[in-house]
């Protein structure tokens, strides 16, 4: 029994800590909801309580999110299946089932972190506390042959690593929508978002440790061959003699609003010369912006990972141009219909208040992640609509688009559940553009939860 001591005295301490995390979390859910929402008590106590999130002790309603049934606007043809649960008797072999249910395990320690993060008190002090003592006995972050954790590369960017995928699911599905769309006479056009990880600059790591370029590589050595027309943004980043990193956020896994503009005119350049599109680029140049910089404003998605102990806050930068303009900007799940100049696109919500843990900047361009974004420049523009279908790179990026286009209309398939043939159907694009970053491609497409960002019926 004596032998067994040590380790009942350490089982006992974790229990203890489980129990005193988890009543912690009993405490702020019961002083959130009872205190402050429904008794309107707010007093030194509930302040000890939030202090690490202030956001919750107050009753204001933020974020409002409207349900639309985007399948009822936008319903698929008679022989698309039901969107089903996450496994699918149609998806049962070995490698979509451990694809799902790694998922699903990603999905619930997503959730279990955003819970334990906003509701045990002091987390973010006990985190930092945790990330020093790291820093003193010179732990990394997490090794350079993880694929869940966040590495520093040498100059102090942080970036998180992709593994090896297998594309070959995705080609087939942008084949199947560019024949689909061919035969409407649209043009299909995929633009490659470069990861963090250049295959030049960070030769020793990609390749080896990262595998993001390689899947690059792959995805687009296939649709070239499928005839598909592709815009490598990663090429004209190395023909311009870019810095690859000076292009992101050091303490986030997007790019600058610089950085999307510049995307924004590259694409649009390309869309001069091989679609004949009329776009006045030069609308795009940095020297067309005012830059209002927020300074150390922004701690992004990686720094949050790490803390303020281990890393130091990004500057942030809203840009506007300096011509006259006018959007009819349009965000139906945000509630949003204004017709204005072009800072109507920013949610400035998520960028006045400099707040490291609880507001992200980077979102309150475009309004963050939509099912739909729709702008219609109402000043001189080129006569043109584009659909894009893009994930969160996109952000920056679609406003800079339509400054030169008469409109653009964005969708996120993750949280766009209607069909996007019938998006194009009812609204006849000149042009698809798929917009998409590494953490996008790769894996099996689930053609049944109507969530997939490869399914494009």
């Amino acid at each position: 029994m004596r032998e067994k001591k040590p380790e009942l005295i350490a089982s006992g301490l974790c229990i203890g800590v489980l129990i005193l995390f988890f009543t912690a979390i009993l405490v702020t859910v019961f002083t959130r909801f009872i205190l402050v929402k429904h008794f309107g008590i707010t007093n030194a106590f509930t302040e000890f309580v939030f202090a690490d999130n202030w956001q919750l002790n107050s009753d204001a309603e933020t974020g409002m999110v409207y349900d639309i049934d985007w399948e009822e606007l936008y319903p698929f043809g008679e022989g698309d299946p039901a969107p089903e649960t996450e496994v699918s008797v149609n998806q049962t072999s070995p490698y979509r089932l451990l694809h799902s249910w790694k998922s699903r395990i990603d999905r619930i320690e997503d959730k279990i972190e955003s819970y334990s993060s906003k509701l045990l008190i002091g987390y973010r002090k006990m985190t930092e506390a945790a990330k020093t003592y790291d820093g003193i006995i010179g732990w990394n972050f997490a090794s350079f042959g993880e694929y869940n954790g966040v590495v520093e590369l040498p100059d102090g960017y942080l970036t998180t690593l992709v593994e090896q995928q297998d594309v070959s699911e995705q080609i087939t599905a942008l084949e199947d929508f560019y024949l689909t769309l061919k035969a409407e006479n649209i043009p299909l056009l995929y633009v490659q978002i470069p990861h963090k990880i250049s295959e030049t600059e960070d030769a020793d790591i990609s390749g080896y440790a990262d595998f993001s370029n390689q899947n690059f590589n792959q995805l687009l050595s296939g649709l070239e061959e499928k005839g598909i027309d592709v815009l490598d943004l990663r090429a004209r980043i190395r023909e311009e003699n870019l810095r690859h990193h000076e292009l992101f956020y050091r303490t986030d896994h997007h790019w600058l609003t610089t950085t999307g503009i510049w995307a924004a005119k590259e694409i649009l350049d390309y869309c001069n010369t091989r679609y004949h599109f009329q776009a006045e680029t030069e609308r795009l140049l940095p020297e067309q912006f005012v830059q209002k910089v927020y300074p150390e404003w922004f701690l992004g998605s990686q720094g949050k990972k790490v803390t303020l102990a281990r890393t130091e806050p990004d500057d942030f930068t809203l840009l506007y141009p300096k011509y006259p303009t006018l959007f009819h900007f349009i965000v139906p799940a945000a509630g949003v219909d204004e017709t204005s100049d072009y800072s109507v696109v920013y949610d400035m919500t998520e960028i006045t208040v400099k707040d490291y843990y609880g507001k992200n900047p980077y979102s309150g361009c475009g309004y963050g992640e939509q099912p739909l974004v729709r702008i219609q420049n109402l000043e001189n523009a080129d006569k043109r609509r584009v659909l894009v279908l893009r994930d969160s790179f996109g952000d920056c990026l679609i406003p800079g688009l339509a400054l030169c286009e008469r409109e653009i209309d964005a969708l996120d398939l993750r949280l766009f559940s209607g069909s996007v043939i019938s998006y194009v159907e009812q609204n006849k694009p000149d042009l698809v553009v798929v917009l998409y970053s590494a953490a996008s491609i790769g894996g099996a497409v689930n053609y049944h939860s109507h969530r997939d960002m490869f399914d494009f019926r």
